[in-house]
C-alpha cells in the first residue's frame, strides 16, 4: 500500500484472522480500495458480500458468477457455501461461537429434528480454539464429540493399507465432522489437523443422549439420517 497501487491481488487476507481484526482488515480494504481495482481471493464469503463481481469457481473452473445478490437467487454454488457458513456468531476475540437453530437443521443429520429440540441443541455446543498445526482427532483414537468448523481450514488425512497417510479433502468454514461418534463409540476414521487457527464449536456424546432423552423422537431422527452418512465419503 506505501506505492499506492492501482490494482490490489489479496489471496485469502483474513483466513487466519480473528473476528475483531478480521473486520477492521476489511474495513480498511473497503477504504483504500474505493479508487483502485482489488482482486480477492477468500473461501470467506462475507468478504466479498459488496464486491462488484464475483466469480465463483469449483475444482479450478468457473461454475457461477454476478453480484451477491444475484448468486443468491440463482441457489447454486455460491447459495450453497453462503448458507453453510451463516448461523454463528462470534466474538469479538474469536474465541468462542454459538449456533443458531436454523444452521443446525442445515446439517443433514439434524435436518428432521423438532425446533424445540434443536434450540436445546444449540445451546449445549461448546467452543474450542485451535493453533495451526495442532492435531484436532487421531485416526484410530475413540471418537465422542461432533465437531463444527465456524472458522478455519482443516487438512483431513487417512492411513492407506500400506501405513503411508494420504490426503483427503480439506475441511473449511461451515463443514463438520464427528457426527457418528454421538452414536456409536467408534474409532476416528481419519486424522484432521489444523491448517491454520481455527474455532470449533463441539458437541460433547454425553450432552447429546442428555438431549435425547428428553425428546424420544429424537434418536430414531437422527440415527436414520446419521447412518446415511455411512455410505457417503469417509468421515473423521
Amino acid at each position: 500500500m506505501l506505492r499506492d497501487p492501482r490494482i490490489l491481488l489479496l489471496d485469502e487476507a483474513t483466513s487466519a484472522l480473528d473476528a475483531q481484526t478480521e473486520a477492521a482488515i476489511n474495513a480498511t480494504l473497503e477504504r483504500v480500495g474505493r479508487d483502485r481495482t482489488v482482486v480477492s481471493v477468500t473461501h470467506r464469503l462475507t468478504s466479498a458480500v459488496r464486491a462488484d463481481r464475483i466469480v465463483v469457481l469449483s475444482h479450478g473452473r468457473v461454475v457461477e458468477h454476478g453480484t451477491h445478490d444475484e448468486l443468491l437467487s440463482r441457489k447454486g454454488a455460491y447459495h450453497r457455501l453462503w448458507e453453510q457458513q451463516s448461523g454463528f456468531v462470534v466474538s469479538l476475540d474469536g474465541r468462542r461461537a454459538a449456533v443458531t437453530p436454523a444452521r443446525l437443521r442445515g446439517m443433514p443429520a439434524f435436518a428432521g429434528i423438532d425446533e424445540q429440540s434443536l434450540t436445546d441443541l444449540a445451546g449445549r455446543f461448546g467452543s474450542e480454539h485451535h493453533p495451526a498445526g495442532s492435531t484436532i482427532v487421531e485416526e484410530g483414537e475413540a471418537g465422542d464429540k461432533l465437531y463444527v468448523i465456524v472458522r478455519g481450514t482443516l487438512d483431513v488425512t487417512q492411513a492407506g493399507p500400506d501405513g503411508v497417510e494420504r490426503p483427503l479433502p480439506a475441511l473449511q468454514d461451515g463443514d463438520f465432522f464427528g457426527e457418528i461418534a454421538l452414536l456409536d463409540n467408534v474409532p476416528r476414521t481419519a486424522t484432521v489437523r489444523a491448517r491454520t487457527a481455527c474455532l470449533l464449536l463441539v458437541l460433547s456424546r454425553d450432552e447429546f443422549l442428555d438431549v435425547m432423552r428428553r425428546s424420544p423422537e429424537l434418536k430414531a431422527v437422527f440415527e436414520h439420517a446419521a447412518r446415511a452418512r455411512r455410505h457417503d465419503a469417509p468421515r473423521p
